[in-house]
């Protein structure tokens, strides 16, 4: 629910609104909650998003935004900075909110004069905007969802839950169903979901953790295992396969997000890094596990699925041989992890996951009326 404080003069005028998220898939799912607020607050606002390609198809299926411009050109290459003030200027837009704040987009929405522009305090060219919201993000005190949307507060918006909606059309559903007809499998089949790749976006477990989970879960856990990935991930998902069963099985290219989205909210679980496939599924309703590095700044607090059933892993610091309880440097973890050493993320075994996984399908299988008798 969003209300509004009493003192309006700020966006009594404001029916044009530009939201400013250029970055990866899970930071566009999760800045997707303000245009919700927006629309919750002034029901006649026209919601635009401001993104890039690979994330456009995100804002274009979110209910709540009206528009997607794109900071990038089709074929990949970067729009000029004149080309981009002319598209902004065109738009006429009375708001603009700069979730992820950088130079360049925050000298772009002064340079199209956007009489409102809103963004961090704490960056040295914060002068550029002119409603400054001061709260530190590397604190990590609550979730990104949350942070986003404390960004409206400098218009006297306030929301205290994310709203997060993916559209499926009939044909996202119909091109996982044959996707997963290319491997043997039908949307109707039960499995399981595991994503290995992350991009980089944060520590993640080893590649032989992943195989040993998938073994696990196709051969004590019954369960058909279906490999998710991305463009960077290939041949990590040739790796995990090598040495698993028959019943675990790679979808058989990267899908367009909302065929995977489709594939994703058919599952009885789905295990993954901190990435934008966890966002991705959450927002579908399937119940995620994630596996999360104990750093601050890359903690479930902040990252992780919002408001999920599903469960989180954060390995105990004190344990790890390389941290010994000290501060967790992901470059120094990942040197000595090659030379032998075990990092915080082995402090996450396969056996962990795969019970939780056990525990997802069973409570699944648990008729409603039997739990609630069970609850009372």
């Amino acid at each position: 629910m969003v209300f509004v404080k009493n003192t309006q003069q700020t966006i009594k005028q404001c029916r044009k609104f530009l939201i400013v998220r250029t970055d990866r898939i899970g930071d566009m799912i999760l800045s997707t909650p303000i245009a919700y607020a927006l629309k919750d607050a002034i029901p006649e606002a026209h919601i635009t998003f401001l993104c890039c390609q690979q994330t456009a198809i995100i804002g274009e299926r979110t209910p709540a935004i009206d528009k997607v411009l794109t900071i990038d050109k089709p074929d990949g290459r970067r729009r000029s900075f004149t080309e981009l003030i002319q598209i902004l200027r065109a738009g006429h837009f009375d708001c603009a909110v700069a979730v992820h704040p950088t130079l360049f987009e925050a000298v772009l929405l002064k340079a199209s004069r956007i009489p409102l522009r809103i963004g961090t305090g704490y960056r040295w060219y914060s002068f550029l905007y002119n409603r400054r919201h001061y709260e530190h993000r590397k604190e990590s005190v609550k979730h990104e969802a949350e942070y986003n949307l404390a960004l409206l507060e400098e218009i006297k918006i306030f929301q205290t839950k994310p709203v997060f909606k993916f559209t499926l059309f009939p044909e996202d559903i119909e091109q996982a169903g044959l996707a997963l007809a290319e491997i043997g499998m039908s949307r109707d089949s039960i499995y399981c979901i595991v994503h290995p790749g992350s991009s980089g976006s944060a520590m993640n477990w080893k590649p032989e953790s992943y195989a040993e989970l998938c073994r696990l879960l196709a051969t004590d856990g019954g369960l058909s295992v279906v490999l998710s990935w991305g463009p960077a991930d290939k041949n990590l998902m040739e790796y995990i396969l090598h040495d698993t069963s028959s019943e675990v099985k790679m979808l058989p290219r990267v899908l367009p997000l909302p065929a995977l989205a489709a594939v994703l909210q058919k599952a009885v679980f789905v295990v993954a890094p901190s990435t934008g496939v966890i966002h991705l599924a959450n927002s579908m309703g399937t119940p995620v596990i994630g596996l999360y590095p104990p750093i601050l700044w890359e903690s479930p607090t902040r990252w992780g699925p919002y408001g999920n059933s599903g469960m989180v892993f954060v390995p105990d610091r004190e344990k790890c041989q390389i941290c010994h309880g000290g501060r967790c440097r992901r470059k120094i973890s990942q040197r000595l992890i090659r030379l032998g050493r075990k990092g915080c993320m082995d402090l996450i075994t396969p056996q962990m996951v795969f019970e939780a996984g056990h525990c997802i399908v069973n409570q699944s299988k648990t008729a409603l009326p039997q739990a609630e008798k069970t609850e009372k």
